[in-house]
C-alpha cells in the first residue's frame, strides 16, 4: 500500500506498549487502539513547502524528528496513546532500519510516519543524486518496516531549496517544515519547552519536537502539560496529512 502513512490505517488489532524502565512514572498504555477514523483521500504532492495548516481551523500538528529512539520514542507513544492524540514522526532512515518495530508501532498506534533522510545531512550542500539517495533509501526503510511508503518529508535543519524540493516531489514527497520550534534539541529545560509551545500555538500550527538525536527526557516530561493545556484551549491534534487535506481551497500557502 503506497502513501497512506497516517492514522486512518488502524488495523483494529491490539498492539500493547511496554513502559520503559527509564520512565517509571509513565502510564502503561492500554492494549486497545483508538477507534478508526474515516479514510482520507491521498493528498497530492504540494507544489510549495508547508509551514502551517488552515488558519481558520483549530487544528494543530505535533511532530517529532530524528527517531525512532529505543528509550524516548516508546515513552512518547505511551503519552500520546493515553491522551488519544495522533502525531507525525519524521524518522531517520538509519534509525528506522535499526528499530523497524518502533516505526511499525507508530503507524499501528494511529500516527503518521514521514521521511527525515538517512543520515540527517544539510541537503542544500549535496548534489541532486545524493539528495535522491538520502530520501529514497529512507522511504525504502519505512516501506520495509510498515508496508507503506511516506508521503511527507522534512529537510534536516529546515534547509531546502527548489532542487531539494524537486527531488522530494519526484519521490512523491511533500516538503513540510514547521511554524513553532520548541528548541527542545538544545535541552533548555522542561518549563522552557512548555512555554515556547503554549505561548505561540495558534490555528494551523506545526510544532517541532524531537524523539531522537540525544537525551529527550525534557521533551517527554513536557508533553503531558502541552497535550492537556492545548486540548483544554480547544485545539485538535491532527496529523500533517490532515492539515494538508484541510488546507483552504485552491492550495494557498499558509506560513
Amino acid at each position: 500500500m503506497i502513501g497512506r502513512l497516517w492514522p486512518d490505517s488502524h488495523d483494529g488489532k491490539h498492539h500493547p506498549l511496554t513502559s520503559p524502565a527509564a520512565c517509571p512514572s509513565c502510564p502503561v498504555a492500554t492494549t486497545t487502539l483508538p477507534s478508526p477514523t474515516p479514510s482520507l483521500p491521498l493528498p497530492s504532492v504540494l507544489g510549495f513547502p508547508l509551514f502551517s495548516g488552515n488558519p481558520d481551523l483549530p487544528e494543530i500538528a505535533l511532530t517529532f524528528d530524528d527517531g525512532p529512539n529505543p528509550v524516548s520514542t516508546p515513552q512518547i507513544l505511551i503519552l500520546l496513546q493515553r491522551s488519544g492524540i495522533s502525531a507525525t514522526f519524521y524518522v531517520i532512515g538509519a534509525q528506522a532500519q535499526a528499530y523497524p518495530a518502533l516505526v511499525k508501532q507508530e503507524l499501528q498506534l494511529g500516527h503518521m510516519v514521514g521521511n527525515h533522510t538517512w543520515t540527517h545531512p544539510p541537503l542544500t550542500s549535496l548534489s541532486s543524486n545524493a539528495v535522491y539517495n538520502e530520501l529514497q533509501s529512507t522511504s525504502q526503510a519505512i516501506q520495509a518496516a510498515t508496508g507503506s511508503s511516506p508521503i511527507v518529508f522534512r529537510p534536516p535543519y529546515g534547509q531546502y531549496n527548489s532542487s531539494v524540493q524537486g527531488v522530494a516531489a519526484r519521490l512523491g514527497l511533500s516538503t513540510v517544515l514547521w511554524s513553532i520550534d520548541s528548541k527542545d534539541w538544545s535541552k533548555p529545560g522542561t518549563s522552557a519547552i512548555i512555554e515556547s509551545i503554549l505561548s505561540t500555538t495558534h490555528n494551523g500550527s506545526i510544532i517541532l519536537l524531537h524523539d531522537g538525536g540525544g537525551d529527550r527526557s525534557q521533551t517527554v516530561a513536557a508533553l503531558p502539560t502541552i497535550l492537556t493545556t492545548l486540548t483544554q484551549r480547544g485545539f485538535q491534534f491532527v496529523t500533517v496529512a490532515r492539515l494538508m487535506h484541510d488546507l483552504p481551497h485552491g492550495g494557498t500557502r499558509p506560513t
